[in-house]
C-alpha cells in the first residue's frame, strides 16, 4: 500500500464542519497514513486550527467556494488543483455532493487520457 496515491475530494473536513461523513474521512485518512499511503485532500472552507483535528497526515488543498447549492459548495478551482501535479491511483469522492463527484469523474477521465 505504500506506493498508493489517493486524492480525496470532499466538501468539508473537520473542524470546518463536523459531521459523520467528515469524521469518517478524517479517520480513514489517518489510518491510511499509518499504512504509508500518500494522499491529498481537496476541500472547501478555510483552515481552522484545532488540536483535536490535526491534518498533518495529509496534504490539504483549500478550494475557494463561490456559492453553495443546498449544502454543496461550488469550487471552480477544484479541477485545476486536482489536475495540477500528481496522478492518483484512486479518487475518493464525498457523496452525495454532486459537484465534487462530477469533478472527480472529469479529472479521472482527463488523467487517464494523458
Amino acid at each position: 500500500m505504500k506506493n498508493l496515491n489517493i486524492a480525496f475530494s470532499v466538501t468539508y473536513i473537520p473542524p470546518t464542519y463536523i459531521g459523520g461523513g467528515q469524521t469518517y474521512i478524517y479517520n480513514l485518512t489517518r489510518e491510511l497514513y499509518n499504512l504509508g499511503v500518500k494522499m491529498e485532500v481537496f476541500t472547501s472552507g478555510v483552515l481552522v486550527k484545532s488540536s483535536e483535528w490535526d491534518w498533518g497526515h495529509a496534504k490539504v488543498h483549500w478550494c475557494k467556494s463561490i456559492l453553495r447549492v443546498g449544502n454543496t459548495p461550488i469550487m471552480p478551482t477544484l479541477p485545476l488543483k486536482m489536475m495540477k501535479d500528481n496522478s492518483y491511483d484512486v479518487i475518493h469522492t464525498d457523496v452525495p455532493q454532486g459537484f465534487s463527484c462530477d469533478i472527480s469523474a472529469f479529472v479521472s477521465d482527463i488523467k487517464k487520457s494523458l
